[in-house]
């Protein structure tokens, strides 16, 4: 689906109107907007059949389904601009009417799906007459003032490209109405603040596109960070696959309760951020028993939580660790375990789907000295697991409520002094009461269950 706008050209009287169509075909060629040249001309000289082939030559690059901005009057006269908007309407297209001047046709008015004053004259007399599809009624930040000073509504190129832009967002919305029975509906959580993330996400829309046959309707729920120039190009990409994109601008004020719990995450990794169900162990959990699952990484400083449970273990004989992850640290991690004999209570578990294996363990230790989001956390604690971690940035202050569900350790700066610090949070760990401490896990994932962030997201979209 493109998108089009007509432009007048040649010699015409009216130099006011010629600008100010031009400066509007500027700013949407700056939108990726395709041009339909208009030239004035002394429309009796040509035959009804001449005229038609005319504008036929116009719209030539017109598709189905096609959107439309038709900048009226063209300065050819009323005949023509009816003929005109006949023509474009066969293709079914979406036709909105940039109306820079009054005019009493109201043919060509009514045909219109959008009609966009560009003055206050104009949306006066609209206003007067009752139009029905007028955007001033759909968008109240384009009500326009009839004492305003300035005859002009839209004196700059950013705000006439946020006026077409806008108009777009109606007339694709009516589109997806209309055909919303076949739509599948992708969301996407966006913060943008470097300009970047637009490029990841409309490069996904894209393989999207180019995997299904169906049309889509991309939800995307944005901060003030997205810049119109990026929230366009990602309306490009829609286009391109015949499909649409909505936007859901978020109020921060609106996460106030989420906020409390995730202060330090932008509402991009808020979106994606949710337990379909807590889970409960279905036998007795293992006694003593620790789960660690991460890459085997040298960030994750798994090698730590290692030494910290082989030295617990002098005051705690059956505790046991199980390590779930691959990668580059395995052999250094197998010669810790191997030189301390600890092959028989320290275990490297390798990849597993731990949907179902969380519940099973008594607890959750972290060696991270920084996190994002922390997923496993979240995953732990919807288990019911206490956790044992540092207090960094961000994952461990989010799910770990100190001496109640665990522990936030400070992070001393010697590594032995790391070690020392896990070992004491293992020791001290179980000897609380974990029946207690389980409740309290799970009293905190509630709070990430699916059904209760959706309904914030309902709250603030709605």
């Amino acid at each position: 689906m493109n998108v089009h706008i007509t432009n007048i050209y040649g010699f015409i009287q009216d130099q006011d109107l010629r600008k100010k169509q031009n400066q509007f075909a500027d700013a949407a060629h700056a939108l990726g907007f395709m041009e339909m040249g208009i030239f004035n001309f002394d429309v009796s000289t040509d035959t009804e059949n001449e005229l038609s082939k005319r504008i036929d030559g116009i719209i030539s690059s017109l598709q189905f389904n096609d959107l439309v901005f038709v900048q009226l009057p063209t300065g050819n006269g009323e005949h023509y601009d009816n003929l005109l908007i006949n023509k474009i309407k066969a293709y079914n297209t979406k036709v909105c009417i940039l109306l820079h001047q009054t005019i009493e046709y109201e043919y060509v008015l009514n045909a219109a799906d959008l009609i966009m004053p560009t003055n206050n004259e104009v949306h006066a007399y609209l206003k007067e007459r009752n139009y029905s599809n007028v955007f001033y009624k759909h968008n109240i930040n384009y009500e326009f003032s009839i004492n305003s000073k300035s005859s002009s509504i839209l004196s700059s190129d950013f705000y006439i490209k946020k006026y077409l832009i806008d108009a777009v967002d109606q007339l694709e919305e009516s589109v997806l109405n209309e055909q919303d029975e076949d739509i599948i509906h992708i969301g996407f959580g966006l913060h943008d603040k470097d300009g970047h993330y637009s490029v990841w996400v409309g490069t996904v829309m894209q393989s999207i596109l180019e995997h299904t046959d169906s049309r889509i309707c991309f939800h995307i729920l944005h901060d003030e960070t997205l810049s119109i120039g990026n929230k366009y190009k990602l309306k490009k990409v829609a286009r391109s696959g015949f499909s649409i994109v909505e936007f859901h601008k978020i109020d921060e004020n609106d996460f106030s309760v989420v906020k409390n719990q995730m202060s330090r995450f932008t509402i991009g990794a808020m979106f994606r951020c949710s337990l379909p169900e807590l889970k409960y162990p279905k036998e007795n959990r293992k006694p003593f028993s620790l789960i660690t699952a991460s890459r085997l990484a040298s960030e994750k400083h798994v090698d730590w939580i290692c030494k910290a449970v082989i030295q617990a273990r002098s005051e705690v004989p059956k505790v046991s660790l199980d390590i779930y992850g691959v990668g580059g640290e395995r052999e250094k991690l197998e010669t810790i375990i191997r030189d301390n004999n600890a092959s028989d209570y320290i275990h490297l578990m390798g990849q597993h789907d731990l949907s179902e294996v969380y519940q099973n363990y008594e607890a959750y230790i972290a060696g991270s000295t920084s996190e994002g989001f922390g997923l496993t956390l979240m995953e732990a604690v919807g288990g019911g697991l206490p956790i044992v971690g540092f207090d960094v940035r961000y994952g461990n202050p989010t799910f770990i409520r100190n001496g109640e569900n665990g522990y936030l350790i400070s992070l001393p700066e010697e590594d032995k002094d790391k070690i020392e610090a896990l070992r004491k949070g293992i020791v001290d760990l179980f000897k609380q009461d974990l029946g207690k401490c389980h409740e309290v896990s799970y009293e905190v994932a509630k709070d990430f269950l699916t059904c209760n962030v959706q309904e914030k997201w309902r709250e603030a979209v709605c």
